[in-house]
This record gives C-alpha cells, structure tokens and sequence, in this order.
C-alpha cells in the first residue's frame, strides 16, 4: 500500500504544471483620464480602433460602457524581466525571465475599456486584462501588463 501511495504522489507531483513568476512589481489597476468630448464622440472613437485594428469585440453594452475584446495575441509585444526591470519598456506585457528560452509559448489577453458621463466630463479607462502565457501545454507563467498599451490606447482614442 505505501508503494502505491509513492507513485501516486509522485506521479501527481510529476504530472502537475508549472508555473513562473515576476519579481518585479508592476501597475495591477486600470489607466482612466477625463475629456471634455461627449461620451458618444469617445464611443465612436473606440469603436473605430476595434475596427482598425480588426480586434474581435467579445463584450458591448453602450449603457454601461462597458467594452471588451476578446482574447487576442498578445506574444509579440511582451518583454522579458532582466533583473526586477522590464527588458524593454515600450512592450505591453511582462513576463519573468526565466521563459525568455522558450519558443512554444502564447501570450493573450484582453482589452477591458469603460466610457462614462462623470462630473460633466468624460471619463475613459481601459485595462489590458486576463492576460496569460502558457508555454507548451501546461507551463503556465505569470504576465502582467506595463502600461504601456493603456497609455497609448488612451492617448489615440482621446485625441481622434
């Protein structure tokens, strides 16, 4: 009996995926500014660069705002940790350095925009989301995002 429990508990710890993780620390909260065009200009605008940048739409409801995509590769703008410091910082996303070696890795994620009246003005925040990287079949390293996309996605939606 105690052999079996043996393999058992091997087996299990064998046939268990993996993870890796940052040790840096990076912004874990959504990117917002306020404008003074109307909620429907701003609406517009996002829509358009869903459309431009032929991102699928998985979520939309103009009542509440709320946009978002659905899952889209995000494997070419991501960058590696090079001790607790992003590789380079114009990428999107993060990823700890010990998986820079690998070549059979996705990186997705989503992109999670809110349009709202707020005190008058016009309030846009959006966050890239969900993200995840898996390396093989079931490596699953940890992915954050830099900021960098938010900003430049706030910057172009806010001054079309």
């Amino acid at each position: 009996m105690k052999k079996i429990t043996l393999i058992l508990v091997i087996y299990l710890c064998c046939s268990c995926s993996s993870t890796l993780w940052l040790t840096g620390e990076y912004p874990t909260k959504y990117h917002s500014i306020e404008t003074n065009k109307s909620v429907d200009v701003i609406w517009g605008n996002v829509i358009d660069w869903f459309f431009e940048t032929q991102t699928p739409i998985e979520l939309i409801d103009k009542d509440s705002g709320i946009i978002t995509s659905g899952k889209i590769s995000l494997k070419g703008s991501s960058t590696y940790e090079i001790n607790n410091q992003p590789g380079n910082i114009s990428k999107f996303v993060i990823l700890p350095e010990g998986s820079i070696n690998y070549t059979d890795m996705r990186v997705t994620g989503r992109v999670m925009a809110r349009i709202k009246n707020e005190n008058g003005k016009t309030k846009i925040s959006v966050f890239l989301g969900d993200l995840e990287c898996v390396i093989g079949p079931s490596t699953y390293v940890e992915a954050k995002s830099l900021g960098t996309f938010e900003q430049n996605w706030l910057k172009y939606i806010s001054s079309k």
